[in-house]
C-alpha cells in the first residue's frame, strides 16, 4: 500500500476516533460534519458541551424524547459554542424528534443555552401543555423554525415571545421561515399568535386541522412573500386577512373544499390583480373547479360594476386610467413624431446644401476653363474686386484665392 494513501487513511481514522460526544450520543461518520445524535432513554440532561469535541455540535439530533422538559434543560455550557469552527455548508442545527405515542412538555426554559442554533426542527411531539408563553425566547434569533407532526393542544399570543425569525445573512440558503405542518391545533391558532414575528419571509401552516382564517390572523407580516395554507378545513377566507400583507407572491391554496359562491372566491380576482401565484387546484366542496365555477357565476359582462369605464377579462379599466393612458400614449407617439421629423428636416437641409457647394464649384471649373481656352465661347473674367466665383487653393499652407 501507498504511503499517501496509508496518510489518508491515518487521517481519517485518526478524525473518527478524535470525536467526542457524551454516553448515549453518537457521532455520525457519513455526515462528514458535526451531526451528532443521541437517544433521549440513554443520555442525561442537561447534555453538557464539553463532553462533545473533534468536530464542534454543530448539528445535534435528540430521537425518542419524551417527559417533562419544563424544569430542565436540553444542554449546558452551549454559550462557549466554538462558531469559528463550523462548517459554512450547513446551518447550526437542533432537532428534537419525539417518540412515538409519547408525550412532551416544555417551558421558556427548555432551551436555555442554545441561542447558537439557527435552526430548530421538533417532529412528532405531542406537547401536553401546548406551546406556552416565551416557549422559545432563549434561542433569541432563528432562521427556520419547524414542527411538524403531533399535537398542540393550546397556543398563547406570546408564544414567540422574545424570538426573532428572519433570513440570517451569511447561511448556505437563508429562509426566514416558519413551519407548523401536519400538526393537530385544534380549530385555530390563538388570536395575536404570529403578530411578535413581523420579520417572517415564509409561513407554512399547511395540514392544521384549521377550520377557519381570522381577519388579524396575519396583520404583522408584511414580509412574508410565501404562504402555504394547503390542506385544511376552513371553506373561506375573509377579504381583510391579507389586507398587510403587501410582499406576498405565492399562495397555495391546495386540498381546500372551497364553499363556492361568488362572494367566497373574491381572492381569484384579487390574486390575478396584484399577480400573486396559487398553487394547487382550487376546488369547491362538491368538486367542482372553483375558477370554472367562478367565470360561468360570477362574472358578469360589467365588471366595472356601474363604474365609467371598460371591461378586458377580469380587469375594470376606469375612465381615468383610459384618460391617463391615452395621454401618456399621445404625448408618447408625438414625442417620436417629432423626432423623426427633426431628423427627415436636418438630413434634406444637409442634402440641398451639399447640392448647392456641388454646383457652384461646377459653375466655377465651367468659367476656369473657359478662360483657359482664351476666352472661346465669349466669356470674360469678372471683375478683380469680385471674387466670390473664385477658386480656392493652398499654397504653402496659405489660402489663395486665384481669379484669372
Amino acid at each position: 500500500m501507498s504511503r499517501p494513501l496509508l496518510l489518508f487513511l491515518g487521517f481519517v481514522v485518526g478524525s473518527v476516533t478524535a470525536a467526542t460526544y457524551p454516553s448515549g450520543c453518537n457521532y455520525e461518520i457519513s455526515s462528514s460534519m458535526g451531526l451528532y445524535t443521541c437517544d433521549f432513554a440513554s443520555i442525561t440532561l442537561p447534555l453538557p458541551y464539553v463532553n462533545f469535541s473533534n468536530p464542534e455540535p454543530q448539528r445535534l439530533v435528540i430521537y425518542d424524547v419524551t417527559g417533562d422538559l419544563s424544569a430542565t434543560q436540553l444542554v449546558s455550557g452551549f454559550s462557549a459554542f466554538n462558531y469559528s469552527a463550523v462548517n459554512g455548508d450547513y446551518t447550526n442545527y437542533l432537532e428534537i424528534s419525539c417518540k412515538t405515542g409519547g408525550s412532551i412538555k416544555i417551558s421558556n426554559t427548555t432551551f436555555t443555552d442554545m441561542n447558537y442554533i439557527n435552526e430548530l426542527k421538533m417532529t412528532g411531539c405531542n406537547f401536553t401543555d401546548g406551546l406556552p408563553s416565551g416557549a422559545f425566547s432563549t434561542l433569541v434569533e432563528l432562521d427556520s423554525l419547524t414542527i411538524e407532526g403531533g399535537i398542540i393542544p393550546s397556543t398563547q399570543s406570546d408564544t414567540f415571545s422574545g424570538l426573532n425569525i428572519t433570513k440570517v445573512a451569511g447561511l448556505p440558503t437563508p429562509q426566514g421561515k416558519l413551519t407548523i405542518k401536519n400538526a393537530n391545533i385544534g380549530s385555530n391558532f390563538s388570536v395575536g399568535f404570529f403578530d411578535t414575528l413581523p420579520m417572517l419571509y415564509s409561513i407554512d401552516i399547511s395540514g392544521c386541522g384549521l377550520t377557519g382564517i381570522d381577519s388579524n390572523m396575519f396583520l404583522y407580516n408584511n414580509k412574508v412573500t410565501m404562504l402555504n395554507l394547503a390542506n385544511n378545513n376552513f371553506t373561506t377566507i375573509p377579504r381583510t386577512f391579507l389586507q398587510n400583507m403587501t410582499s406576498l407572491v405565492e399562495v397555495n391554496l391546495a386540498g381546500i373544499a372551497w364553499d363556492c359562491s361568488c362572494d367566497n372566491l373574491w381572492f381569484i380576482d384579487h390574486f390575478s390583480a396584484y399577480s400573486m401565484h396559487i398553487r394547487g387546484g382550487v376546488l369547491c366542496s362538491g368538486g367542482n373547479r372553483a375558477y370554472q365555477y367562478y367565470a360561468q357565476q360570477c362574472r358578469s359582462t360589467d365588471n366595472c360594476q356601474g363604474i365609467p369605464g371598460i371591461a378586458i377579462g377580469i380587469d375594470c379599466f376606469e375612465w381615468y386610467q383610459i384618460l391617463d393612458y391615452s395621454f401618456t400614449s399621445a404625448s408618447f407617439v408625438l414625442s417620436w413624431v417629432a423626432f423623426v421629423v427633426v431628423v427627415i428636416y436636418r438630413r434634406d437641409m444637409y442634402k440641398n446644401e451639399k447640392e448647392i457647394e456641388i454646383r457652384k464649384r461646377e459653375k466655377a471649373i465651367r468659367v476656369l476653363e473657359a478662360l483657359k481656352r482664351g476666352g472661346g465661347g465669349g466669356q470674360k473674367a469678372p471683375p478683380k474686386g469680385n471674387l466670390s466665383w473664385a477658386i480656392t487653393e493652398e499654397v504653402d499652407n496659405t489660402e489663395v484665392k486665384k481669379a484669372l
